[in-house]
């Protein structure tokens, strides 16, 4: 049969034909019209009319906004370290036992969030109330495991299986430590490190052993193996690592600006949580945390801990559909702007990431859980505001104006004019860029 498959059964053909030619349809349907091109440069300038300057808080629920107003005001500090405070503990809490699936990808609410000012801004201080719940749940937890150890110790024929301890939090560990934990604790863990700078210079002292390679394993969630002298063969499957640290801006190029961090990925990983809006000096203030909000937070966290793992959520239509728009917004930028471009493929991961950690936070049930429309649009948002300080921070980095100012296309261009480019692949070789940037520079 001429475009078809025909099986041995002649009453029963599957044609083919038809569906081939919808999919060469789609495939010319992928790139961009001049009207899509048209359509994202206008939202393109929307947004640069209109960035986003401070994390939004307005999707969460009403106790969660009063907690975080609350917070802000007892610790004299922006609003944003105390809301990425709180979705570093959501997520440290929760871990993999919630994911979405849109069809294609499959996500966790995995988040490497770092908070950036200078000393006395007290970035640090809501992270470590945030975390507070969760390093008391697990020193319960290894106060049960010693007893269980002991116990096992006296009456060795009363334990059916050896006592195991669940952990979710680190802040100094080894590689090899870590993974360990990560084989054993399936829910993952949330590393929670003050002065994230400690944390890249351990990378540095562990780079001969594939470090890099593996926390961007884990970034993905793609399984992994370590294979040690003493222990042997180790399985890490689905591992989750959510990140919560702190740093200040004048180490920002030293600590994350190193060629390698940015050429593979890792630097443009991290969702960067630096204000604008910092205020006048703030005055004392006497006001001290409640019993009621210390009470209502570590009840809220106990409940995500003490969850279990769930099918992954699915998406509202409408919710998919925000989505698709927001993923060619940043197609398109990553199309304008070729140095951001890893940024902007990492925004397209976190939108689905935020809008599954907001729907955990807000939503009723999270064993049945789908994914609004509600939250996908704040995560939006949230990526608008994250596409803003990594743009700041990327300015840090690089200490490059051009690429701020006038563009590197637009320098290629002032090349091609003064010297007149004639082998558009040796030039490209030098720069360390592709010919097709090249090229595509100097025909506009």
């Amino acid at each position: 049969m001429k475009g078809g498959l025909m099986m041995e059964n002649s009453n029963t053909a599957l044609v083919l034909a038809r569906p081939n030619q919808q999919i060469i349809r789609r495939e010319r349907q992928q790139e961009m019209s001049q009207a899509d091109l048209c359509k994202y440069s206008i939202i393109a300038q929307e947004y640069e009319r209109n960035p986003i300057l401070e994390l939004p808080i307005d999707a969460l629920t009403i106790w969660q906004q009063q907690i975080i107003s609350e917070l802000q005001n007892i610790f004299r500090c922006s609003r944003d370290f105390v809301v990425s405070s709180i979705f570093g503990a959501v997520s440290g809490a929760i871990g993999s036992k919630v994911s979405c699936y849109d069809g294609k990808y499959t996500n966790s609410p995995c988040l490497w969030l770092v908070n950036v000012a200078q000393s006395g801004q007290n970035k640090s201080q809501p992270m470590l109330w945030a975390i507070k719940p969760i390093e008391n749940w697990d020193n319960s937890n290894y106060n049960a495991y010693i007893k269980a150890c002991e116990n096992l110790r006296q009456n060795p024929l009363s334990y059916i299986e050896i006592p195991k301890l669940v952990q979710h939090i680190i802040s100094d560990s080894t590689p090899e430590a870590r993974n360990d934990l990560l084989a054993k604790n399936p829910q993952g863990l949330l590393l929670c490190r003050d002065e994230i700078r400690g944390f890249l210079d351990d990378i540095d002292r562990y780079s001969k052993s594939g470090e890099i390679s593996q926390l961007l394993s884990i970034f993905d969630g793609t399984d992994f193996t370590t294979n040690r002298k003493k222990d042997g063969l180790t399985y890490i499957r689905k591992p989750f690592m959510s990140i919560l640290g702190s740093i200040q801006p004048g180490i920002l190029k030293d600590t994350f600006g190193k060629q390698v961090l940015m050429n593979n990925g890792f630097t443009p990983r991290w969702l960067w949580v630096y204000p604008d809006n910092f205020t006048l000096p703030q005055l004392y203030s006497d006001v001290k945390i409640s019993e009621e909000i210390n009470n209502i937070w570590s009840n809220f966290l106990g409940i995500l801990m003490a969850s279990t793992f769930h099918r992954p959520a699915s998406f509202q239509l409408t919710a998919i559909r925000m989505y698709e728009d927001y993923w060619n917004y940043l197609q398109y930028m990553k199309f304008k702007h070729e140095y951001m471009a890893p940024v902007y493929s990492k925004l397209q991961i976190y939108a689905q990431r935020l809008a599954l950690l907001v729907e955990t936070m807000i939503g009723n049930d999270i064993s049945n859980m789908v994914i609004s429309s509600l939250s996908m649009e704040y995560a939006i948002r949230l990526c608008r505001y994250f596409e803003h300080t990594a743009n700041k921070v990327h300015t840090i980095i690089t200490n490059s104006l051009t690429e701020n100012v006038v563009g590197r296309e637009a320098i290629l261009r002032m090349l091609d004019k003064a010297y007149i480019i004639k082998s558009q692949s040796k030039l490209a070789e030098s720069l360390g860029i592709t010919k097709q940037a090249v090229n595509k520079a100097l025909r506009k």
